[in-house]
């Protein structure tokens, strides 16, 4: 268990266990400040959809409401510590990204004209 140099000697066992939790938790908020700049990548993404002549709109729309939800998501997770609220949150960019997904992959099919 948790082994390496001797300078772990210098911490008890119960110590070891307690950073070990702590960087834990710490990759876990690190993880969610990293989904504000995936929020806002998404954001002009969705904007460039909604414009686009060759994407439908409905697209655009989902994907500028996944960036809002995101980053509501990431104020929860710091704010108001609810594990169920931020994965509702979350539900609108997975309906996001599997729609448009999806219809890549049909448009992929779909033999062209």
């Amino acid at each position: 268990m948790m082994q390496g140099g001797d300078y772990l000697n210098a911490f008890s066992i119960v110590e070891r266990q307690a950073f070990s939790m702590f960087f834990i938790e710490l990759y876990g908020h690190g993880y969610v400040i990293g989904q504000v700049f995936f929020a806002l990548w998404v954001l002009p993404l969705g904007i460039l959809i909604a414009s686009s002549q060759f994407i439908p709109k409905i697209f655009g729309i989902f994907f500028v409401l996944e960036a809002i939800f995101a980053l509501l998501a990431v104020f929860v997770h710091f704010l108001i510590p609810s594990s169920m609220v931020e994965n509702v949150l979350l539900l609108p960019g997975m309906v996001a990204e599997f729609s448009f997904m999806f219809w890549l992959l049909y448009r992929g099919f779909r033999p062209s004209k």
